[in-house]
């Protein structure tokens, strides 16, 4: 079972005037894997050398004009690590929030 979590912009449009920058970033990441449409995976290093092991562990999608959602399968220790780097960089752009699945403020990657 995997846990969403949305993360939202202070501002209405700076996701829209900055996809590409964290398109980029995330495909930056050494746990990204594919970008299928607008949704990108990453799979944790650990995970690589599993047999029979998912295709990713956690799915970021940009579908939205205004927030990011951030699915995540398996929390191995680089997928940790990037998502909590991945998120100090947003912060260091714009003020973000991060709430989960029930739309309660989430402490996960702070």
């Amino acid at each position: 079972m995997s846990a969403e979590f949305c993360v939202g912009f202070e501002s209405d449009v700076w996701l829209n005037e900055h996809r590409s920058e964290v398109e980029n970033r995330i495909a930056t990441l050494s746990t990204f894997v594919r970008r299928s449409g607008r949704a990108f995976w990453l799979q944790g290093i650990e995970s690589r050398s599993v047999p029979d092991a998912r295709d990713y562990d956690v799915r970021i999608f940009l579908d939205s004009a205004q927030t990011i959602l951030v699915e995540v399968s398996a929390h191995p220790a680089t997928i940790e690590r990037e998502l909590t780097d991945f998120l100090a960089w947003l912060r260091s752009h714009t003020s973000i929030s991060m709430e989960d699945e029930d739309g309660e403020p989430s402490n996960w990657c702070k």
